[in-house]
């Protein structure tokens, strides 16, 4: 093997060993970087309706005020989508008795 064979194979080797490790990483990590994820995604969605508050009211009031808003928006979800499901096995009874 010349030497312009093992200049490339090292970074290769190099690349796909650590790739891999990367991935296995990351695949151990999820459970702490879902939240965290949901975190950061979440904070970036309130920044726009935290400048237009701030622009108002002093910045505490206008990051207390959008994280309740928020707080309120995702309780709004969780009972529609309860509802949802109440209702989806409500009718899942109806249909297994009606056969």
């Amino acid at each position: 093997m010349n030497t312009a064979h093992k200049t490339l194979l090292y970074p290769l080797v190099a690349l796909v060993v650590g790739a891999y490790f990367i991935f296995t990483g990351l695949s151990d990590a999820k459970d702490f970087l879902a939240p965290l994820v949901t975190a950061i995604i979440l904070a970036l969605l309130l920044i726009p309706l935290g400048n237009l508050m701030e622009n108002k009211l002093n910045r505490l009031v206008s990051s207390l005020l959008s994280t309740f808003l928020l707080l309120l928006f995702s309780i709004g979800v969780f009972v529609l989508l309860s509802f949802q499901i109440k209702n989806f096995v409500d009718d899942w009874d109806k249909r297994n008795h009606d056969t």
